[in-house]
């Protein structure tokens, strides 16, 4: 049983009839990963953006499918891009070039944050695909790599930006997934400083956009630690208000005078 996928969980979403919403998500879901496991690498001919800012959504998305209707192409795509990024260079955790890394110490930055989470949730979702040495060397470059640069990051921000989320999210998921209490008890600390970047009504003070990616990344990171440690007392207040906000944006129209 894995952390993101309980057993009841998986029965509940592959028991739901062929035309529910849900069915529908997965299938669409599925269509998706078979179409990006066709092609070599971690980008396909629909990415738009460079591999860093796709990988997470590919990596969830195909461990997903993975744990509810596994096929030999897509599993063999997902095994081959977890370990290929596992073994790039730290250089690569760190970004693109513009982030700055020197090559020697790397705090932690939105693309260490998405591959983080990414790397961490297929090796929860699908760690039957590795053998027990390449699972230890996941997991450990997992560490290395991605919670404690996350970690850097976290401990040393004067920032109250949605950097915050995603750096929270990439370590809260990491620290699940690995079991390291003490770093799920570090991020259980932050997390309060993560959800009020929110104001009490659900908005947020940049756009919509970042809101959302705000959002996305404060709820990865309570589903990881909620998960892990079902006691901890992590509210959803004020950012799951930010849908009111949201609608008011997108469904409000100006009178043309």
């Amino acid at each position: 049983m894995s952390l993101f996928l309980t057993n009841d969980e998986a029965g509940r979403i592959t028991s739901q009839h062929a035309n529910s919403p849900t069915s529908a998500l997965l299938s669409a879901m599925e269509a998706r990963v078979r179409q990006r496991a066709a092609a070599p690498g971690l980008s396909d001919a629909s990415a738009t953006t460079d591999w860093w800012h796709h990988a997470a959504e590919y990596l969830t998305d195909a461990a997903l499918v993975h744990a509810l209707r596994p096929d030999p192409n897509s599993n063999a795509w997902l095994r081959s891009s977890v370990l290929a990024i596992v073994r790039r260079p730290l250089s690569d955790w760190a970004g693109p070039p513009f982030r700055g890394f020197d090559g020697k110490y790397l705090v932690g930055s939105l693309e260490t944050g998405h591959l983080t989470w990414g790397i961490a949730v297929a090796l929860d979702l699908a760690s039957d695909l590795f053998t027990d040495a390449e699972r230890s060397e996941v997991a450990s470059v997992l560490r290395t790599n991605g919670l404690i640069p996350c970690r850097r990051y976290l401990e040393n921000t004067n920032f109250c930006h949605n950097w915050n989320c995603v750096l929270l999210a990439g370590f809260a998921v990491s620290a699940a997934v690995l079991g390291d209490d003490e770093a799920l008890a570090e991020a259980i600390s932050w997390f309060p400083l993560a959800a009020d970047h929110f104001q009490p009504d659900g908005s947020y003070g940049e756009s919509l956009q970042y809101a959302n990616y705000a959002a996305y990344s404060i709820i990865l990171a309570r589903e990881a630690i909620v998960r892990r440690s079902p006691s901890a007392s992590l509210t959803l207040e004020p950012y799951a208000r930010m849908v009111h906000w949201a609608s008011q944006a997108l469904f409000y129209r100006k009178p043309l005078s």
